[in-house]
């Protein structure tokens, strides 16, 4: 985030070529691009021309998350967006991952917590030595095989026959 900036200058900061009449940016159109995602995130605060320096911590990572959207990608990659933020903020973030983002694009996403990732994602895959070690579809999710699995304490390693360290 740029902290001097407003919220709405934050959302589109990724997005000017595509907000920009040739040399000019289309301020309307900018205008509404940032209120939609604005309105999308949940984003708490008293105006879109609020700093985002006058946020708390669970609304600036909205904005963030509102700012990779403004620019609608096809693949999000999302590391630990959860993180230090507080349980509505949590939330609100996991509810925009699992509905408006996920229906317009793939979500990879990372978390230190099983919570989140069992939550919002149809697969998971536990990563080892550079290969999944494991896979799990949503029907299969069980947070105590997935915890032994992160741990190097679940199903053998079939590269090698021994126990898969996590990483």
């Amino acid at each position: 985030l740029l902290r001097s900036f407003s919220i709405r200058d934050n959302l589109l900061l990724n997005c000017f070529g595509k907000v920009c009449g040739g040399r000019f940016i289309n301020w309307e159109t900018s205008e509404e691009r940032a209120l939609a995602v604005f309105r999308d995130v949940r984003i708490k605060a008293f105006s879109i021309h609020q700093g985002v320096d006058e946020l708390s911590g669970g609304n600036r990572q909205k904005v963030v998350i509102g700012r990779i959207m403004t620019n609608g990608p096809e693949i999000y990659l999302l590391d630990e967006p959860t993180r230090g933020v507080d349980i509505g903020a949590k939330k609100a973030i996991l509810s925009t991952v699992s509905g408006r983002i996920r229906n317009g694009a793939g979500v990879i996403i990372t978390s230190p917590g099983l919570d989140d990732l069992i939550d919002v994602c149809d697969r998971i895959l536990v990563l080892s030595k550079g290969g999944i070690f494991t896979e799990y579809e949503r029907k299969d999710f069980s947070e105590h095989r997935l915890f032994l699995d992160m741990q190097g304490f679940g199903q053998q390693d079939r590269r090698g026959g021994r126990e898969c360290q996590a990483v």
